[in-house]
């Protein structure tokens, strides 16, 4: 069973809680975009773009954190910096297929 709504939230708290940031980034992600409403899931996915940025200025050079930056940013709506995420994980892992479908389904070049 996949969650939805209030349950991505809660997923992502507790993947969060036991460390898995990757995990607990795109659970926090989904429950915001699903919920629009749901303030609780929008602060949880704004500290957790916090936490890749502080991670991305002590690992510049890892293409994962730029990608989970980009999906947050692009389900903010900030499409520009989303790619530019993007872009910059496909400059350092050339062959990361997420980053190139993302940038695909925005319908902007690599």
């Amino acid at each position: 069973m996949t969650p939805h709504g209030s349950a991505f939230r809660e997923a992502g708290i507790r993947e969060l809680e036991q460390g898995n940031l990757d995990r607990a980034l795109d659970l926090l992600a989904r429950a915001a975009a699903e919920d629009g409403r749901d303030a609780r899931a929008k602060g949880l996915a704004a500290q957790a773009r916090r936490t890749i940025q502080n991670a991305l200025e002590l690992q510049p050079s890892s293409s994962e954190l730029r990608y989970h930056l980009g999906t947050i940013l692009e389900r903010e709506g900030d499409t520009e910096a989303a790619a530019t995420a993007y872009r910059e994980c496909l400059r350092r892992e050339p062959d990361h297929e997420a980053a190139a479908a993302r940038l695909e389904l925005m319908g902007i070049s690599p």
